[in-house]
């Protein structure tokens, strides 16, 4: 073994290495494979080591890379936590080291960990998988706190004028502004913000905020990008720091009214009291009564009326116009205001259109669900148009023609040299695809791609650029699967007239993606395409930053394209942009953190690290080799001559072995320092291309009325009539309505808009008459309902709370429907919303404001088990128009109903609707339905929740009785302390007495 120190330095740099550049990608890239090619190799050099030692390197090599693990996991904590986590782990490395490897000193396992917890702290795991190709220059801290928006656009643009390009990106919002509690469903703000390249005072790259001025104000409305964040539960707002203000305020208000914001107004109460006194009574965000702003001059609470002066809960009514109590009210009130005055700047506003009783009375009701959903899409789509027209009128610059069409809620993507031509395109984005040419000083429509001609535009993002070296841009159209496409001139027969226009080019596909997870970022000035890939043999969908280029193979009409990779790095990121944001004339790479709501900056180094990782590697096999040979020399000395020939044949044969292992060894390292196609590896798209005859003709030769007419192939399938669709429908929701009184379900609805996935889901158990209870998730939040008869339970942060006449959540949740909430679920009849589907735009069935036509009849296409249920599959098509004209958007059903017992087990709807600026919608609204009347169903008890509850506010009265009749803690608290906790033990106090707990 290794006995100086000096040497030890040099093998924890080494292993580091290794771990780090070779052992990593291996496992990353090709996973089992990786795996095993990794075993080999760590066998292959310990079978070098002499036996007496092979036990000690396995400890010391595996309990070293162990430790450094452990602190590469821990890169993000606090100091203070790291140091513990280092002393933790070195003392078990030294423990097992003791126990495992006798002859390894202390001395030369505290070396190691103190290299290991040095390069540790010097390199991030990020930044190690960067350095394959880059140097991290700048990695930007955390931009926005933890919320239910999981990334902001990333953006290079020269916004000053200097001539060099800045970072534009969205982040928290000014320190003057209150920002809400971290809970569901809650407003959040953002801000636009602009980051400038500077040196630090050490000399090193620095990338810091920027002022916004006038100019960079105007700049920033120009190339803000239309987002649909939390698609379809939020909304989006966009105003200036003035006007910011008062929309911030009517906002908030608004949802009160609604009886929103309740999360978010108790956390501005709780600012109110000490920590300490919040700590010491266990009190929750949620206890205070929300109070409703009726008018300007009166203010009266929902759900209970409190008398403050006196801590009792009392009837209001005389005495609520009172100078003292309306004073009260409207500090409350008021504690939601900005503090403050924001910078200047543009602010983004999401604001909340549904709350966690909206989203189970909303979309729980299993035949409602799909038009519900599709229906709360599009008026949160008619809703941001509206917003967006704002911004539409506060650009500046743009052509008479752009502006229009901007007014109209059309994309613009920007200009391209599709054609070849002298001039360069318009590339518009309206329900598909649109090229425009500018002829006679006029735009004009000369080539379209829409969904019907290729599924994939529908959802997909476009990117523009020359990557086939010709001179002329082809389409980098990012989708499920991503593709590249280019416009050439059609044959006369292929001239599309439709839309007034002349349409003389048509689109073919060079090369297509052979899996959904292949996705362009963006392309370089040189022409490579820069993508984030799937691993090459594991079977994952984590995406890794990779650099393409499209090289064609074979000659003439017959060539095919191929993607072939020139390097890749582990790293996760997206929005990946290049440009040069330094002002010295070369292009930097800037990508975000998903989720963390961070940016990093990355410059080429220009450094064969993966080479020299894997020669690094190969050098250390033949420091291996030559010692285990110095070693067999050494400890086989020749005594008499029958021996000597027994020990020259044995060295014989081992040093014969041993170059074999060498040269094996040197292969196999040889192969990964020469062979970078094999360290960046094989595409996703698995090196295959796309021949030039795969033409995608026009829409009027491959048009929708060809699209229905196949839909329609029926042939060897079971179409319904009209009236055997009526009978057959009415036969399932009856039969499930009628005969199944309990049953579990499970859904979910899934909203896609572009890289945006807003996701709800549901499962649980009905029992008619009784009632429902349903675990559920919204925006990654989970949470759990219950209602039984008057009962209405809500249970989140670990604890139940009363919906009806309760502190925690004051409002008269009944009492809003039919205000501001739909319809309640009917337990008893889960199904009958499903009979819209035979009585499509019946008046009393109509649940949305659409209208429904069948574009596909109802048919049965075959037999599945269901859970082992034998059920019909039947499917169709519906085509939706809303009240105001919005056309294009189709809902394709497919239902499972039971042969032996008319159940309906299953269904699962896909609905595709427009969206401007983003393509199309993708909703998928799934539910199944099992164990009918499976008698171990059972509801909870609701004295079992509400005993729960009891117990919590009886150790809160104990703890406030304590704080406010004891002296010595009494003269702790502020006077608005006192007055808070007396109307907190008076709702307290009586809720206690009204429970069903004291009736028993």
């Amino acid at each position: 073994m290794i006995r100086n120190h000096s040497l030890y330095v040099l093998f924890a740099v080494a292993a580091f290495i290794f771990y780090h550049f070779v052992v990593f990608p291996l496992f990353l890239d090709y996973g089992l494979y990786g795996v095993l090619l990794t075993v080999a190799l760590l066998g292959v050099l310990a079978w070098m080591l002499p036996k007496e030692y092979r036990l000690s390197f396995g400890v010391v090599f595996i309990g070293y890379l162990l430790l450094v693990r452990g602190m590469m996991r821990m890169e993000y904590k606090p100091v203070l936590e790291q140091i513990i986590a280092f002393i933790a782990l070195t003392l078990l490395f030294i423990v097992a080291s003791k126990i495992l490897a006798s002859k390894v000193r202390v001395t030369q396992v505290l070396t190691l960990c103190i290299v290991g917890g040095l390069l540790t702290s010097m390199w991030s795991q990020q930044e190690l998988f960067f350095a394959k190709k880059f140097q991290v220059i700048y990695e930007s801290p955390k931009l926005y706190s933890d919320t239910n928006i999981d990334y902001f656009p990333l953006q290079l643009a020269d916004v000053t004028g200097d001539g060099t390009k800045e970072i534009i990106t969205q982040g928290v919002a000014d320190p003057q502004v209150s920002i809400p509690g971290l809970y569901p469903m809650q407003m959040e703000l953002s801000r636009y913000m602009v980051f400038s390249y500077e040196q630090n005072g050490a000399g090193n790259p620095s990338f810091m905020e920027i002022g916004t001025s006038p100019d960079i104000e105007q700049a920033l409305w120009n190339y803000m990008v239309r987002d649909y964040v939390g698609f379809p539960y939020y909304t989006m707002e966009w105003s200036t720091g003035s006007d910011f203000i008062h929309r911030y305020k009517d906002a908030r208000y608004d949802l009160l009214d609604q009886g929103f914001l309740q999360m978010d107004f108790f956390h501005k109460l709780l600012e109110e009291l000490s920590v300490e006194t919040v700590d010491n009574m266990g009190i929750t965000p949620s206890f205070f009564t929300l109070w409703d702003r009726r008018s300007a001059a009166v203010l009266q609470p929902i759900g209970g009326n409190v008398d403050i002066s006196s801590g009792t809960v009392d009837n209001l009514t005389s005495t609520i116009g009172t100078e003292p109590k309306r004073n009260f009210f409207t500090d409350m009130l008021q504690s939601l205001d900005i503090v403050g005055s924001p910078d200047n700047g543009i602010y983004e506003l999401l604001v909340p259109r549904f709350d966690r009783l909206h989203l189970i009375q909303h979309m729980l009701p299993f035949g409602r669900t799909p038009f519900a959903a599709l229906g709360v899409s599009m008026e949160n789509i008619e809703e941001q148009k509206v917003n967006w027209a704002q911004v539409s009128q506060d650009t500046q610059g743009y052509d008479p023609f752009i502006e229009q069409l901007m007014e109209e809620g059309v994309a613009i993507l920007g200009y391209a040299n599709l054609t070849g031509g002298a001039d360069t395109e318009l590339v518009t984005y309206r329900d598909g695809l649109e090229v425009y040419q500018k002829q006679t000083g006029q735009w004009q429509l000369v080539a379209t791609l829409r969904p019907d001609m290729l599924r994939q535009v529908a959802d997909g993002e476009f990117i523009f650029a020359d990557v086939t070296g010709n001179g002329v841009d082809e389409v980098l159209l990012s989708a499920t699967p991503s593709q590249v496409l280019r416009l050439v001139p059609s044959s006369p027969t292929g001239t599309d007239t439709s839309n007034g226009a002349n349409t003389s080019y048509t689109w073919k596909q060079l090369w297509v993606a052979q899996d959904d997870v292949f996705r362009f970022e963006t392309v370089t000035a040189t022409g490579e395409i820069i993508a984030l890939s799937q691993s090459y043999y594991r079977n994952e969908n984590r995406r890794f930053l990779t650099g393409y280029r499209l090289e064609s193979i074979g000659n003439g009409s017959q060539s095919q394209y191929v993607m072939k990779p020139q390097w890749r790095t582990n790293n996760t990121v997206i929005n990946v942009r290049v440009g040069d944001i330094t002002g010295d004339g070369n292009d930097e790479y800037v990508a975000s953190y998903f989720r963390e709501h961070r940016f990093v900056v990355l410059q080429e180094h220009g450094l064969p690290v993966q080479q020299g990782a894997w020669l690094l590697t190969l050098l250390g096999f033949v420091v291996a080799g030559w010692h285990r040979v110095r070693y067999e020399q050494s400890h086989n000395s020749p005594s008499t001559e029958s021996t000597n020939i027994i020990n020259k044949n044995y060295i014989t044969t081992k040093n014969v072995f041993l170059g074999v292992l060498l040269v094996t060894t040197f292969a196999v390292s040889l192969y990964g320092v020469l062979d970078n196609r094999h360290v960046s590896a094989v595409p996703s798209a698995t090196m295959l291309g796309v021949a030039t005859d795969d033409i995608l003709y026009p829409a009027s030769t491959q048009g929708s009325d060809a699209i229905a007419n196949q839909n329609n192939d029926t042939d060897g399938k079971t179409v319904f009539s009209e009236d055997e669709w009526r009978d057959y429908w009415q036969t399932a929701v009856n039969y499930s309505n009628d005969n199944g009184e309990r049953f579990w379900y499970s859904g979910w609805v899934v909203s896609k808009i572009q890289k945006r996935r807003t996701t709800s889901m549901y499962d649980g158990i009905i029992i008619q008459d009784e009632g429902i209870s349903v675990n559920a998730r919204m925006l990654g939040n989970p949470f759990r309902y219950y209602e039984s008869g008057d009962y209405m339970y809500l249970h989140e942060d670990n604890m139940w709370k009363r919906l009806v006449n309760e502190a925690g959540f004051p409002v008269d949740w009944k009492g809003r429907y039919g205000l501001v909430l739909p319809e309640r679920m009917d337990f008893n009849e889960p199904f009958k919303d499903l009979l819209k589907l035979v009585d499509l735009n019946d008046g009393d069935n109509n649940l949305t404001d659409l209208s429904y036509t069948y574009r596909k009849q109802p048919t049965i296409v075959g037999e599945e088990r269901i859970l082992g249920e034998l059920s019909d599959k039947i499917t169709f098509t519906l085509d939706v128009t809303s009240a105001n004209g919005m056309e294009g958007t189709t809902m394709e059903w497919t239902v499972w109903v039971g042969k032996d017992e008319p159940y309906i087990y299953q269904y699962e709807v896909e609905s595709l609707m427009p969206v401007p600026d983003a393509g199309m919608m993708q909703q998928t609204t799934f539910f199944r339905f099992w164990n009918f009347n499976d008698e171990g169903i059972q509801m909870t008890n609701p004295l079992a929740i509400e005993k729960q509850i009891v117990d919590r506010e009886l150790r809160q009265i104990e703890n406030i009785e304590h704080a406010l009749y004891d002296e010595e803690a009494r003269s702790k608290l502020t006077e608005r302390e006192i007055l808070l906790l007396e109307l907190r033990l008076a709702i307290l106090q009586d809720n206690v007495a009204n429970s069903i707990v004291n009736e028993q």
